[in-house]
């Protein structure tokens, strides 16, 4: 079954890509998951990793599909930001920078860095779902 691509819930629309067993489009697409082996254990796809202008790992969204949690990987000031949020389109928390000694350090970022990574968020997640509208052939 082909997803709606029309839906406007947009972490319900990647749950449907991600559950629908997908896999081969996926990968052919240029998207990190999981081996088909760990695939037909779960059922389903437990997370995808999108590697663009941010690094992103995002799990499976929750099961009422109104919220999903994203890890993400990219250079602030040219340090190294790792950190984790629950996407709700309009919320982040747990931002950590890695020191070049690798130790982790809790940072706060102001709302226009908020913003922007958030925008950036975004655009990779759009770009995931246009390329898979484009291989699952609707």
């Amino acid at each position: 079954v082909v997803p709606d691509f029309s839906s406007n819930n947009k972490i319900e629309l990647i749950a449907n890509v991600l559950e629908n067993r997908n896999a081969d489009k996926i990968r052919e697409a240029g998207y990190g998951i999981p081996s088909d082996s760990s695939i037909r254990r779960l059922g389903w796809i437990d997370y995808l990793e999108i590697d663009g202008e941010v690094k992103l790992t995002v799990n499976d969204p929750s099961s009422n599909f109104e919220k999903m949690l994203v890890l993400f990987s990219t250079v602030e000031d040219g340090k190294e930001v790792n950190g984790s949020f629950f996407l709700e389109w309009n919320v982040i928390t747990d931002y950590e920078v890695v020191e070049k000694d690798k130790t982790r350090k809790k940072v706060k970022l102001t709302d226009s860095q908020e913003k922007e990574l958030l925008q950036k968020v975004q655009k990779e997640l759009n770009q995931f779902l246009d390329k898979m509208k484009e291989k699952l052939g609707r």
